[in-house]
């Protein structure tokens, strides 16, 4: 209980990093689980680095933060142990930098140092169903694999090889990009809230979803979330794909008789490959729009219109976010869900060329 309260407290203070414990004998050491964090992108250390920030403010856990070296090329094995603090709560960090022939070391060097009898979650910047050095030999410990798609150049390659590596996976497992939308999927459940709206929106004859295509260092490949959500949407409403094409501003995904286009915008704002707004497009049934503001990029703005009817506009909370709360509670805790294996299953089956 007191560690509970400790750590409510220590939501919005700064993260210090101590090299020497003996210079803070006022901390109170906790942790919760191991938090096994790996990359071998440059690019996105920084984004990883912050990330585990974030964590430790709301779930206290030790933190090992691999750094595949790979992108040197050298054959090198360095480790740095250190302290995190988050207000009166302070957490081990383990740095560990191998390149070359030692690499494939890590998982051994790891196993002492993880605190026994305390779940152990694998937080993966690489692609899972490829990488073969490090994650093979941990994950059959692990009891949660987070990975973020971002990692794949291809997103219809990526779908079809995860779909396959599901059942393999002897943990439970969950996507970064997924975790992302659970904001948005809770937003458009909560407005087709009736049979008659449901049916509406999928009887729509254009459907419109608008991401933000601005990218960073940590986020080259914007349009991941957006095609998530159509395909979620179609796996919904029982929506059967038959193909796909570029018009000048954006890509188009044909359902039967429904089109949906993914529309790019560049708003340094919002966070890269965030969904923007999703409307209607059809100029009969059910009309809506669904829009992020910039000035409050918390919450959605819904305008909801039949032939016959017009309700008031709406506020509501974007419960999902980059960093935010909701997100880590997603990463840590949400179960795992069949959703998912048919959106992928539906990605998996869409063809570009």
């Amino acid at each position: 209980m007191v560690l509970t309260m400790k750590t409510a407290t220590a939501d919005k203070r700064e993260v210090k990093t101590e090299k020497n414990s003996k210079k803070n004998p006022y901390k109170q050491k906790a942790s919760l689980f191991n938090f096994i964090i790996y990359t071998h992108e440059q690019r996105r250390i920084p984004f990883f680095q912050e990330l585990a920030d974030t964590v430790i403010r709301k779930f206290p856990c030790r933190i090992i933060f691999i750094k595949g070296n790979t992108f040197q090329g050298e054959d090198d094995f360095k480790t740095e142990i250190s302290l995190k603090t988050a207000g009166p709560i302070a957490c081990d960090y383990i740095e560990i930098q191998a390149g070359g022939a030692h690499l494939v070391q890590v998982p051994f060097y790891i196993l002492p140092h993880l605190e026994p009898d305390l779940p152990i979650y694998l937080l993966w910047g690489q692609d899972p169903t490829s990488e073969s050095e490090v994650l093979p030999r941990l994950v059959k410990f692990a009891d949660r694999l987070i990975f973020d798609s971002e990692c794949s150049d291809k997103i219809q390659t990526f779908s079809g090889e995860m779909l396959k590596s599901l059942k393999s996976f002897p943990c439970q497992i969950l996507d970064m990009n997924w975790a992302r939308l659970a904001g948005w999927r809770h937003v458009i459940a909560s407005v087709m809230n009736s049979q008659d709206r449901i049916e509406m929106l999928a009887n729509a004859k254009g459907l419109t979803i608008t991401y933000n295509d601005h990218t960073s260092e940590a986020f080259a490949h914007t349009a991941t979330q957006a095609d998530y959500l159509q395909a979620w949407l179609a796996t919904r409403l029982g929506w059967k794909y038959k193909s796909i094409s570029q018009d000048k501003d954006a890509t188009i995904v044909n359902y039967d008789e429904t089109s949906i286009r993914l529309l790019p915008r560049d708003i340094p704002a919002f966070t890269p490959g965030s969904i923007i707004g999703f409307s209607s497009s059809a100029e009969e049934g059910l009309q809506f729009n669904i829009e992020r503001q910039e000035e409050n990029p918390r919450q959605v703005t819904v305008n909801l219109s039949t032939n016959d009817k017009c309700w008031l506009p709406v506020t509501m909370p974007l419960l999902t976010r980059s960093k935010g709360a909701s997100f880590i509670q997603q990463l840590l805790y949400a179960h795992p869900s069949h959703h998912y294996d048919e959106m992928l299953e539906t990605i998996s089956n869409e063809n570009l060329s």
